[in-house]
C-alpha cells in the first residue's frame, strides 16, 4: 500500500497543476505561452497585452496590438506551494501530449489573441510527431513548481463614465512560479517487431538517456530519431532535432538533461530569479463575471485535436505534392484538390477558435459537430491518398528499371534482319575508309620532302 500510494498521489496532483484549463473565478494562461506571443512577462495587478482583429474599410482584417495601463491595487500574498515531479511516460496518441505538455485554455487563448498569428505549443508539438507501427514516442516530463503570489483587492467602486475603459478588461490576480520541463523523443524502427518490443521497454529511472540505452540493449539502434525539447524557464521557443546517427542522438540528450539539472539547481539555490510558471486572469469589474461566457474544457480539447489533425495531414499532403510535381495523373490530381480543400477547412477551424470567446456553450458544441467528421475522413483520406502515391512512385521506379534493362538487352543483340545488316555493314566500311585516309595522312606527314633539280647544284 505504502508503495503505490507513493506512486498515485504525485500523479494526481501532477495531472491537477499541469492541466491548465480555465476556471469559473478567472483565465488561465501559461507564462511560457504568453512571453512567447509578447515577449514579456506579466505583474501582479497588470493588465496584459492583447491581440484583436480589426475590420477595416475594404473588409479586410487587419491584426493589431492593444495595449492596456489599467493597474489593480491591492496586497500580495506568499504561499510555498513546492511541488516537483519527474517521470518518463510512453506517448501513444497526440492527446496524451497536450495531457502532459499542458494545453492553453480556449477563453484565455481567445481573449489575448494568442491564436491570430500562432497556435498553442501543444497543439504545434502534437502535430509533429509521427504515429505508427514502427515509431514509438517517450516523454520525460519534469515539473518543478516552488511558491504561488496572490493579489487580495478590495472592491474598488468605479467612477461614473469610465466604465467602458475597464470593460472587457482582466488583471494578473494569481501567479506561480517554476518550470516544467519536456523531451519527446520518437523512435522510427525499422519494423514493427522491433517498435512492439520497444514500446514495452519499462526501467525505474525516468531520464530519458538511460531508457534510449536501454531500448538499444534491446532492440538495437533505431532508424532515426526526432527530438523535440522545451524548457519553460527558457525564453527561448521549443526545438527540434532529427538524428540519423545514434550516438548523436544520444548525446544530444544528455546535453539537454544537463541544462535541466542545472536550471533546476539555480532555481533551488536562489541563484536565479524563479521563472514565472502560470497566470490567472481576473475580470477588473466584477460585473463581467455574470456576462462571461462558461467554460468548454472537453469541446475546447476536442477543437483543438482537429487542428492537430488538420496540421498533420497537410504535412502529409505537401510531400505528396512534391512528389507529383509535373505529375498530371489522377492521383496527384487527387492530392492538389485535397490540399486546396484543407487549407480552407483550417483557416474556417482557425477561425471559429480564434473566436472561441465570443461564442456560447452551444456554439461551441455546434462547432465540434459540424466540423468533426469531416476532419476524420479528409485525414483518412490523406492517409490513403498517400498510399496510392507511394505505390504510383513503385511502380514509375520498376518501369524505369525494366526500361533499362529492355535497352541493355537490345545493344548487346546480334543483327538478324536485312535491313540492320546492312546499315551494319555501312558503318563498318566508313570505319575502314576512316583508318586508311588516316594511315595515308599520316604517312604523308612522315615523309621527307624532294627537290626537283633546277640546276643550282
Amino acid at each position: 500500500m505504502a508503495y503505490i500510494h507513493r506512486w498515485i498521489l504525485p500523479i494526481v496532483i501532477f495531472m491537477i497543476i499541469v492541466s491548465f484549463s480555465s476556471t469559473q473565478a478567472g483565465m488561465d494562461i501559461t507564462a511560457y505561452e504568453y512571453q512567447r506571443k509578447f515577449q514579456k512577462t506579466l505583474s501582479l495587478g497588470e493588465c496584459p497585452f492583447r491581440q484583436v482583429a480589426v475590420k477595416m474599410v475594404n473588409d479586410t482584417i487587419n491584426v493589431q496590438d492593444e495595449r492596456c495601463t489599467l493597474q489593480k491595487k491591492g496586497t500580495v500574498r506568499s504561499l510555498p506551494r513546492a511541488l516537483s515531479d519527474t517521470r518518463n511516460e510512453l506517448i501513444t496518441s497526440p492527446d496524451e501530449v497536450v495531457k502532459y505538455l499542458g494545453l492553453c485554455g480556449g477563453e484565455a487563448a481567445s481573449y489575448l489573441g494568442i491564436l491570430h498569428d500562432g497556435e498553442c505549443v501543444a497543439v504545434e508539438i502534437a502535430s509533429r510527431l509521427t504515429f505508427s507501427h514502427r515509431t514509438v514516442v517517450r516523454a520525460f516530463i519534469g515539473y518543478y513548481r516552488t511558491a504561488l503570489d496572490i493579489l487580495d483587492t478590495t472592491e474598488e467602486n468605479i467612477r461614473d463614465g469610465m466604465e467602458p475603459y475597464y470593460k472587457n478588461k482582466y488583471y494578473v490576480k494569481n501567479r506561480s512560479y517554476g518550470t516544467l520541463e519536456i523531451i519527446f523523443v520518437q523512435l522510427r524502427f525499422w519494423n514493427e517487431s522491433a517498435s512492439e518490443r520497444a514500446g514495452e521497454y519499462k526501467q525505474a529511472d525516468p531520464k530519458m538517456s538511460s531508457y534510449m540505452e536501454g531500448i538499444k540493449n534491446l532492440v538495437g539502434e533505431p532508424k532515426s530519431v526526432k527530438i523535440i525539447s522545451l524548457s519553460t524557464a527558457s525564453e527561448d521557443d521549443y526545438k527540434i532535432e532529427t538524428k540519423q546517427e545514434w550516438n548523436r542522438a544520444l548525446r544530444y540528450v544528455q546535453i539537454v538533461e544537463l541544462k535541466i539539472n542545472h536550471t533546476r539547481d539555480l532555481i533551488k539555490n536562489n541563484l536565479i530569479a524563479a521563472p514565472h510558471l502560470k497566470y490567472e486572469l481576473f475580470p477588473f469589474n466584477s460585473d463581467d463575471f455574470k456576462s462571461a461566457p462558461r467554460f468548454a474544457p472537453i469541446a475546447w480539447k476536442k477543437t483543438s485535436m482537429m487542428e492537430v489533425q488538420l496540421r498533420q495531414a497537410m504535412l502529409l499532403v505537401k510531400k505528396m505534392n512534391k512528389k507529383c510535381k509535373k505529375n498530371k495523373s489522377k492521383v496527384c490530381r487527387r492530392v492538389r484538390q485535397l490540399r486546396r480543400t484543407l487549407k480552407s477547412q483550417q483557416a474556417e477551424i482557425h477561425k471559429g477558435r480564434s473566436a472561441w470567446m465570443n461564442l456560447t456553450t452551444d456554439e461551441k458544441t455546434n462547432f465540434v459537430k459540424r466540423y468533426s467528421s469531416q476532419v476524420d475522413s479528409f485525414s483518412r483520406l490523406a492517409k490513403r491518398l498517400n498510399k496510392d502515391v507511394r505505390e504510383m512512385i513503385r511502380k514509375r521506379k520498376l518501369e524505369k528499371l525494366n526500361r533499362k534493362r529492355n535497352k541493355h538487352y537490345n545493344l548487346n543483340e546480334i543483327p538478324t534482319s536485312i535491313s540492320s545488316n546492312r546499315q551494319h555493314r555501312i558503318r563498318h566500311l566508313r570505319r575502314k575508309l576512316s583508318r586508311r585516309k588516316n594511315r595515308r595522312s599520316k604517312a604523308k606527314k612522315n615523309s621527307k620532302p624532294r627537290y626537283r633539280n633546277m640546276g643550282w647544284f
